[in-house]
């Protein structure tokens, strides 16, 4: 043997060869396979998920090294032990190699099964929430629940009891909170505005709990103020309702001798107003910490001694009822000066108010827009007229009677019907109407054609209502009400229509009709308001009386009571009806 050319002696030589047979052989990473095979060329994987590919391999030697590579790796990508992982729905090429050796997997990537979860809760009025799956799945009403809290960080605590549930196709879902009244008849199993509600699904696969926040108006209105030359003035545009956290702000100009703050979640407009303007308009836009946007126009009326500005925002109300228009705004004139209010447009159908300048329409007036120009003037000569439009629109009759707990009729009890959800077409009109039950037990009530209401009933402290009643473009909407906490008690006090009384228990108020009065079971000690009672004896004197009349009553049903006067002061003389 010859290392670097010299010759090696014996010993040498021997070391040498003994080097040579030392060294390892060729482990698992130079080992190429002699074969290669599989035992399934197709896979299938979900995105997210891993199969190992090794196994599925039959290699000789069994220490052969693999080499594994994807085709793409959008789709899946293998390690270097064949574990493959899908990455995006489709297909891909696995290639395995050892040597000359190679084999390839086709493997099929699914897309993930979609977890059913609550995609979205919506709080559609104070009494009616909207769940939303992201795909249908039949849900009982049992798995539903619902918590209200007042702040958005703070801990749900408060369990609405849920009266129904209302399924469409499996993937929308309303639930109706139910009635749930106080010892004042007040349903406190509500959500109130700006209240946080927090819905959870119990079952579902995904995501069970969402929170929403109630707010009765999603849509911030114009604001309208009014302001003097040359005295302080204050406004406030707020933006909590409509905004998430702090907000940034821009300001728009303001009328000479403004100037606007910016606090947490409002600006404030203050200052003394230099000149006059009619409708100058300033837009304030908020950014939320959401980077939502959201602007609310100021509509600034600004008047003087000398001169006189002033707006009537447009008013809707339903026909079959008389109308009051009382949108006339305006400022500036003689402050010292009364002031007259007068038209060219009145007939049977529109009257106006010389005193205030209020425009009234007929219960016949028929559908359709009423223009009245209304013109305000001082002693002084300053005067302007202004435009006071009412618009008439379709109505639909809700009636019924009203009946206490003994199925007795209730005289003059009170109902009213008011949105269900906020109504921007109404804003600057009634969005609660009202009527009173008549001497049979019926009320009349009139409504705007085509929404939805809800319709309440009260006499005294006790009151029902019926959530969600949608009426119809036209007809007649039948709603009956039991006042199933209120009995009659039928007084012997001859004075006609309405008279108050204080409860000395309670400190509450209660009226009486025609001398009969609605009360809950209980223990009361009541005295009367004043009344004036007149009297005619045989010979045709007539007598008037102050009096103050008493009754102490336990309320157990209906029942007749005989109150005492308290006081009683003949003021005949001094002609006081």
């Amino acid at each position: 043997m010859k290392i670097a050319g010299k010759k090696l002696g014996i010993a040498a030589s021997l070391f040498a060869a003994s080097m040579m047979l030392c060294v390892a052989p060729a482990d698992a990473k130079t080992i190429k396979a002699k074969s290669l095979k599989l035992t399934k060329k197709t896979v299938s994987v979900t995105v997210g998920k891993t199969v190992k590919l090794k196994s599925k391999v039959k290699v000789k030697p069994a220490k052969a090294k693999l080499k594994w590579s994807s085709n793409k790796k959008k789709i899946a990508t293998v390690t270097s032990k064949g574990v493959v992982k899908g990455k995006k729905a489709g297909t891909a090429k696995i290639t395995v190699k050892s040597g000359k050796k190679s084999a390839k997997f086709k493997v099929k990537v699914k897309k993930a099964p979609v977890k059913v979860a609550v995609s979205n809760v919506e709080v559609l009025t104070s009494k009616t929430v909207r769940v939303t799956l992201n795909k249908a799945q039949k849900v009982d009403a049992s798995k539903f629940s619902i918590y209200r809290k007042a702040d958005s960080n703070g801990t749900a605590q408060k369990k609405l009891s849920i009266a129904k549930v209302n399924n469409t196709a499996n993937k929308t879902y309303e639930l109706v909170l139910s009635e749930v009244l106080d010892d004042n008849d007040n349903d406190k199993n509500r959500i109130n505005d700006g209240d946080f509600v927090q819905v959870t699904v119990a079952g579902l696969a995904g995501t069970k709990t969402k929170t929403a926040k109630y707010v009765y108006c999603t849509t911030p209105r114009d604001n309208y103020t009014t302001g003097l030359v040359d005295e302080k003035f204050s406004t406030s545009v707020y933006f909590g309702d409509y905004t998430t956290g702090y907000s940034s702000f821009t300001i728009g100009a303001l009328p000479a001798g403004l100037k606007a703050t910016v606090n947490d979640y409002s600006v404030s407009i203050t200052g003394v107003p230099t000149g006059v303007c009619s409708d100058f308009k300033t837009v304030i836009t908020a950014k939320d910490e959401m980077k939502k946007t959201v602007s609310i126009t100021t509509h600034f009326y600004i008047g003087s001694e000398n001169q006189m500005v002033g707006y009537a925002l447009p008013m809707l109300a339903p026909a079959g009822k008389s109308v009051w228009n009382r949108n006339l705004v305006y400022v500036g004139g003689k402050a010292s000066d009364s002031k007259t209010f007068t038209t060219t447009l009145q007939n049977a159908l529109v009257t106006v108010d010389d005193e205030d300048g209020v425009v009234s329409l007929a219960e016949t007036a028929p559908t359709g827009v009423y223009d009245v120009p209304v013109t305000v003037a001082d002693k002084s000569g300053h005067a302007i007229t202004i435009n006071v439009q009412t618009k008439v629109v379709p109505s639909v009759l809700i009636t019924g009677t009203v009946k206490n707990a003994a199925g007795t009729i209730v005289k003059s009890a009170n109902v009213t019907a008011g949105f269900t959800k906020y109504d921007a077409e109404y804003a600057n009109s009634a969005s609660s109407f009202y009527a009173s039950t008549d001497e049979n037990g019926v009320y009349k009530l009139y409504v705007p054609a085509s929404k939805t209401y809800d319709i309440t009933a009260y006499e005294n402290n006790a009151r029902k209502t019926v959530y969600n009643t949608t009426v119809g473009a036209t007809g007649t909407v039948p709603a009956d009400f039991v006042l199933d906490k209120l009995f009659a008690v039928t007084t012997n006090v001859t004075k006609q229509g309405y008279l108050s009384w204080k409860d000395s228990v309670s400190g509450d108020y209660f009226d009486s009709y025609n001398g009969v009065l609605n009360l809950k079971a209980g223990t009361y000690k009541l005295t009367s308001d004043e009344v004036y009672v007149t009297t005619t004896d045989a010979a045709g004197k007539t007598t008037t009386k102050k009096e103050v009349y008493t009754l102490n009553i336990t309320v157990t049903g209906n029942t007749q009571a005989v109150v005492i006067v308290k006081s009683s002061v003949d003021v005949t003389e001094n002609n006081k009806l």
